[in-house]
């Protein structure tokens, strides 16, 4: 898959083919519903709730330092209504999607020929709160924009925001991807693209009778994902936790192999207070048992543990049998609060190079599996 996709496809996708596509996220075996609002709906949703259509700055220093130096103006195109299921398939929870255009263009010069302008799209997400609905998260979503980073860089990002409903739990997972293109100089036309790339993971968790406040409860480290450029997100690594054997992180890297890194670091704070005994993982792109023999499989890999003084040490080395598109359980021992896992080897896929997990869960001693209902 990965070598027939190539970065400058990715900067040219549309706002349709975003909107079609990233709305096709699975939850727990379920997908969520997703409804485009009317017309008439859109108007009582911005009335009801204080949504502003124009916005003559969607982005200052206050909502998120790294935009600092730009006041971004944008234009409310659409709403989507967002129905999320619980491990049940039954749907608990109603969120708003509210898409802007941003209308500040910039042109950037990925070759001598190119004087193309990008576009990005913003998002605002609603969630219920006393009987209204209160903004949630606001950034820019994903796009082309090309904005500065610092002095001297410029940038294209994209954000995700998933959620998933366990027991009485509700998990925020967030995603960014980023590209920086460096630049020698202040002068646009002198951009020169080094497809330098990184992403960051979060999980948050809040109950449902609160879902206003949410707690960080760990960051993940992973390489970088394999982009789709019809859904970027599609094969991050969100896939790894939402419950669905059929979606599946992808990696990205020159060798086909990754690593992979929970950073459980509430333990400190007593949030969560709580020590993994064993993990779970069903292996490769289980969605269909051609996916899965297509595409590579993890063969062995290695869990490490960090130690006091920041060094880390290898604790154990597991096999997964090939062939399976199940859990496969692991013991750790000793117990861990931070889970590092590194692949070794693989089974080759008869037909893509890429290497794919499709779900992973931890079991602590007090809270049992991490991602399940209470």
């Amino acid at each position: 898959m990965k070598k027939l996709i190539v970065f400058i496809s990715y900067i040219f996708i549309t706002f349709n083919i975003f909107a079609q596509n990233y709305y096709e996220i699975p939850y727990v075996g379920k997908r969520s519903k997703l409804t485009k609002l009317s017309k008439d709906d859109e108007n009582k949703f911005i009335n009801n709730n204080s949504v502003q259509r124009i916005y003559d700055s969607f982005f200052t220093e206050k909502d998120d330092n790294f935009l600092s130096d730009y006041n971004i103006p944008a234009e409310l195109t659409n709403i989507y209504k967002e129905e999320i299921p619980d491990e049940n398939g039954n749907y608990k929870l109603v969120v708003y999607r509210v898409m802007y255009s941003l209308k500040r263009t910039t042109r950037c010069n990925l070759n001598e020929n190119d004087e193309t302008e990008r576009k990005c799209i913003g998002q605002i997400i609603y969630l219920p709160f006393d009987g209204k609905y209160k903004q949630y998260e606001k950034y820019i979503y994903y796009g082309n924009e090309l904005f500065q980073f610092s002095m001297s860089s410029v940038g294209v990002e994209a954000k995700n925001v998933q959620f998933r409903i366990c027991g009485d739990n509700l998990f925020s997972f967030y995603t960014r991807l980023v590209y920086d293109y460096w630049s020698h100089g202040y002068d646009e036309d002198t951009l020169e693209y080094e497809s330098e790339k990184f992403s960051e993971n979060s999980i948050c968790r809040t109950k449902l009778n609160n879902v206003m406040t949410k707690t960080k409860i760990c960051d993940v480290q992973v390489d970088f994902p394999l982009i789709d450029t019809n859904n970027p997100f599609k094969y991050s690594i969100q896939n790894a936790f939402d419950g669905d054997p059929s979606t599946s992180y992808v990696e990205d890297t020159e060798n086909d192999l990754f690593s992979f890194k929970f950073l459980h670091y509430n333990y400190k704070s007593n949030f969560v207070n709580d020590w993994f005994t064993k993990f779970k993982v069903i292996n490769g792109y289980a969605s269909t048992s051609d996916l899965y023999s297509n595409n590579n499989r993890i063969r062995e890999f290695v869990v490490e543990n960090e130690k006091e003084n920041g060094d880390f040490e290898i604790l154990s080395t597991f096999n997964c049998e090939d062939n399976t598109l199940n859990y496969q359980f692991f013991d750790l021992k000793p117990s861990l609060f931070y889970f590092g896992l590194t692949v070794n080897s693989i089974y080759k896929g008869l037909k893509y190079n890429d290497t794919a997990l499709a779900e992973i869960d931890f079991y602590g001693k007090k809270n049992g599996w991490f991602f399940e209902g209470e």
